[in-house]
């Protein structure tokens, strides 16, 4: 069937308005390996956040909190590219398997199935399990100071304080807010309807995103890491808290089974406001994006919100919840014209997580 025409979603919006068209860093020797430099797009750049925790907490009353969860900072435009531009990634392949919490009350009993889901992105059902405490709400401040935010996941890191986001959630490039770095970063996991902080929140030391994105906005690298500092309710490193998700770079491939995990204030099938607090999920397959093909897309009807969200592949069950290795995150997504299928209605796109997020990750996640 051939593929209807697509309008860009930008996610920049109100939670009932949805517009058509989701350092310490680091340091020497930190990398294991880098990019060629023709591969420039790939490399790492990282911002240190000049904000102590205090000053970023005392920021974040409720009443910003709230203001923050009606917006969104812009998705990327798609730019079609040749099939075979995935290529450009050079790097060996890197991977690590999930980390499971190391404190108490954090996993139960192993179930037997893992939960189906699909397009149609619904609460998660069991709360107080994974990944309700590795993925969470990025509170951020836009550089016109406009307080927005996003989704994120702990991802496993030698420095127990690193997520994985979107590139355009810690570096806006939509200069209707201001072209720049994010600030008063905040992470809160576990969040539900009407507990905002139930373990606390984290507070952002370092931002680390590529050259692509910073310079060029470009869909292929919007991808990020935050580094944290000690936080919480008990002030401590967030990993050994909630866990932290696995991942799997340049893994070669487009075609994976998935869980996506959001924070969304909007969703598409049917268009309506829901309450980003609540973690939301969709499952099913991934391909290799049929018009931009560097990206791989997946049906699922998450949007404002929701960018950053952690795409999970090689999902084991934790609980009576689940784990996995991040292999993409919510960029952007399309809606179809009229009569359109499903797969053209409620899409999702993620970049190749390659070189950049090769080299992203060995800049943020050292000790």
């Amino acid at each position: 069937m051939s593929r209807r025409r697509k309008a860009q979603l930008l996610v920049m919006a109100g939670a009932g308005v949805m517009l058509a068209s989701v350092l310490g860093v680091g340091g020497a020797g930190a990398a294991t390996s880098r990019a060629p430099a023709s591969a420039a797009a790939a490399g790492a750049v990282s911002h240190v956040i000049n904000q102590t925790p205090a000053q970023v907490k005392a920021y974040w009353t409720p009443q910003r909190m709230r203001a923050a969860l009606r917006r969104s900072p812009a998705a990327p435009a798609l730019t079609p590219h040749h099939a075979a531009a995935w290529a450009r990634n050079v790097l060996p392949s890197a991977s690590a398997p999930p980390t499971m919490p190391r404190l108490p009350g954090r996993a139960g009993a192993r179930p037997l199935d893992l939960p189906t889901g699909g397009p149609f992105a619904q609460p998660w059902p069991n709360p107080n399990d994974e990944p309700s405490y590795t993925v969470g709400i990025l509170y951020f401040n836009m550089p016109d100071g406009v307080p927005a935010q996003c989704t994120a996941a702990v991802i496993t890191a030698a420095n127990n304080d690193t997520l994985w986001t979107a590139g355009h959630c810690v570096y806006n490039q939509e200069s209707q807010y201001g072209i720049g770095w994010m600030t008063n970063v905040m992470f809160a996991p576990d969040t539900a309807p009407g507990n905002a902080t139930p373990l606390g929140s984290w507070y952002a030391r370092g931002l680390v995103t590529t050259n692509g994105w910073m310079n060029s906005a470009d869909a292929d690298y919007d991808l990020a890491a935050v580094v944290l500092s000690p936080g919480g309710n008990a002030n401590q490193p967030i990993q050994p808290v909630t866990g932290a998700e696995g991942y799997l770079f340049n893994s070669g491939t487009y075609v994976w089974n998935v869980y996506i995990f959001g924070h969304p204030t909007y969703l598409t099938a049917p268009q309506q406001a829901v309450d980003p607090l609540q973690l939301r999920w969709c499952q099913g397959s991934t391909l290799q994006d049929q018009w931009w093909n560097t990206v791989m897309e997946t049906p699922c009807d998450m949007a404002s919100g929701s960018s950053g969200g952690p795409w999970l592949a090689n999902a084991q069950p934790v609980g009576d919840g689940l784990m996995g290795q991040i292999v993409g995150n919510v960029s952007t997504g399309q809606e179809c014209d009229t009569g359109g299928s499903s797969w053209d209605c409620a899409g999702l796109n993620s970049p190749y997580l390659g070189d950049g997020a090769v080299n992203v990750y060995n800049a943020a996640a050292p000790s």
